[in-house]
């Protein structure tokens, strides 16, 4: 029983620590990119890349990437957004506000675009929740000794 009051807060302490940072670091990429990105431009949504995966057990489950579309340092650019949903979040033909860092114009983001946030507050809410168990779990168990 002792050696499980120390391995279960540790593991819980660990994937605490791993979702945080992970919670973090989406979150302060995407700060950056707000940062860096300055130039304001209309960009188009070109496509709803559709991606479809299986699990170990078969599962399937799919995923929607919009294809966007903008004019940047003298030419056109299209890039596939690297965050994808389980529904659609923009329809093709959709304008958007887009921001490109003039520096690297292929560096963008969309001012609607929700998902990237939601992403580092969800993985940053379960990291602090894991968190939470570790450290309650080894109060209890320093109390009750």
């Amino acid at each position: 029983m002792e050696l499980f009051l120390i391995i279960f807060p540790g593991i819980w302490a660990l994937v605490g620590v791993i979702f945080t940072a992970i919670g973090v670091g989406i979150t302060s990429n995407r700060k950056r990119k707000e940062q860096r990105c300055t130039i304001c431009t209309q960009g188009t949504v070109v496509d709803v890349a559709r991606r479809v995966s299986y699990d170990e057990n078969h599962h399937r489950s799919e995923a929607w990437y919009p294809v966007f579309s903008y004019y940047a340092g003298g030419r056109q650019i299209e890039q596939e957004s690297r965050f994808g949903g389980g529904r659609p979040q923009f329809t093709v033909g959709q304008t958007v506000e887009l921001y490109y860092d003039p520096d690297k114009v292929d560096r963008y983001y969309v001012a609607g675009e929700t998902f990237p946030k939601l992403l580092g507050r969800i993985f940053t809410g379960v990291g602090i929740f894991c968190l939470a168990v570790a450290v309650i779990v080894l109060v209890v168990r320093f109390l009750l000794l």
